[in-house]
């Protein structure tokens, strides 16, 4: 049974790192569709319209890499409504910036009730390998499995850094702040102390006057509780979507 990840071209560096986990856990790259990569993608001279849907006849393990771009891309949601309706083995795996409670989501054809993951939770991704075992020839050196999902999980950060937009104009904006404070009480992970370091002298004050980092002594800055969640919230960008 072949691998398909069904993603959005948009979302082509976290396919390729997904490829790489892997292929690089024992998982042949003949047993492997990844569209947006050659060595992995349609054959040459193939239409793709009913390559795809002769793949898809045959059942492979579906790997949905779900993201906003994912949903707004009308081929996406075509290979969707096909595996779904012929009721393929499938998995849902979510980019750090994917909203569960997004209308599309939540009235798509997948069942949101459905148990997925986040591309950068650890332990789900421990989970998810030794799930494959079934129907794939996965290596049983832990140690190996551990250091590739370690270094997936390097590269998925690095990619979402990327997508860290310019927070510290908007957040000026009180309708925005307010709607961040609002959303600091839900049960957030806290997230790291990078983006402190990136604060103006005026940004710090203005984070201060609002609870939101504490001088521990002169010079030296600490989030609080609030001002950590916050952090983690503007790095997934779940709060500045315009």
């Amino acid at each position: 049974m072949k691998i398909f990840i069904s993603h959005s071209s948009k979302n082509v560096e976290y396919g390729n790192a997904l490829v790489n986990l892997l292929t690089g856990v024992g998982i042949s790259g003949d047993q492997i569709i990844f569209t947006s990569n050659d060595a992995y993608g349609i054959p040459t001279g193939q239409n793709i319209f009913d390559w795809l849907k002769n793949l898809i006849n045959e059942k492979p393990y579906v790997l949905y890499l779900l993201s906003p771009e994912y949903y707004k891309s009308v081929a996406c949601l075509n290979e969707m409504g096909a595996a779904w309706v012929t009721e393929n083995k499938h998995t849902m795996i979510f980019t750090p910036n994917f909203k569960l409670d997004s209308y599309e989501f939540r009235n798509g054809a997948l069942d949101p009730r459905e148990i997925g993951f986040y591309i950068n939770n650890y332990d789900k991704l421990i989970a998810f390998i030794d799930s494959l075992r079934s129907d794939y020839n996965v290596t049983t050196n832990q140690v190996l499995i551990t250091q590739k999902i370690r270094e997936f999980i390097e590269i998925i950060k690095l990619k979402s850094e990327k997508e860290i937009p310019d927070i510290f104009n908007s957040i000026k904006q009180n309708e925005k702040l307010k709607m961040a404070i609002g959303i600091l009480q839900s049960d957030i992970q806290k997230g790291s102390l990078e983006l402190l370091e990136k604060l103006s002298p005026t940004d710090l004050s203005f984070f201060q006057s609002h609870n939101l980092i504490e001088s521990k002594k002169e010079g030296t800055f600490n989030w609080t509780e609030k001002g950590e969640r916050l952090n983690e919230l503007m790095a997934t960008k779940t709060t500045w979507d315009d």
